[in-house]
């Protein structure tokens, strides 16, 4: 990952169990626009425990 200044990143952070269903979901995010200056960031956790237990590793990664 490039580094970005924070106020700039949009983190998309995603609890995957099915590695076919993630790419459609990250290949249609991707297509949408974001503001000039922005940038994205892919964070998808295989194997949580639950959502908030997999979104909370995401916040650490």
């Amino acid at each position: 990952m490039q580094d970005y200044t924070p106020d700039r990143l949009v983190s998309i952070i995603a609890c995957v169990s099915n590695e076919q269903r993630w790419e459609q979901c990250a290949k249609r995010i991707s297509s949408q626009v974001l503001p000039r200056g922005f940038h994205r960031e892919y964070i998808p956790v295989r194997g949580a425990a639950s959502i908030c237990a997999g979104y909370n590793e995401g916040l650490r990664r």
